[in-house]
């Protein structure tokens, strides 16, 4: 799932990536192992899964919500990003 307003310009793509994300989550429900992670770049949040949204550092709280209840049904207890560079003064 494409997070950022260029969804709206690749919705073909969008569709595709949706199909087979949900085919993942569903097979890592069935799955016998004992960690699923997900890995991602842009972070679904930055502290806590209900923080308002930022417009560069986070994920929508719609998009946000949707996703991490399908993640959490699916049995999947951490995710890695690797986006956020801040340098605090």
């Amino acid at each position: 799932m494409c997070p950022c307003a260029c969804h709206t310009q690749i919705p073909e793509l969008v569709t595709d990536q949706d199909a087979w994300l949900e085919a993942e989550l569903a097979d890592a429900g069935r799955s016998e192992g004992q960690h699923i992670v997900i890995f991602q770049h842009i972070p679904w949040f930055l502290r806590s899964p209900g923080e308002e949204d930022d417009i560069y550092f986070n994920i929508p709280t719609p998009t946000r919500r949707k996703m991490l209840d399908k993640f959490k049904a699916a049995g999947i207890r951490a995710g890695v990003h690797t986006c956020v560079l801040q340098i605090d003064p």
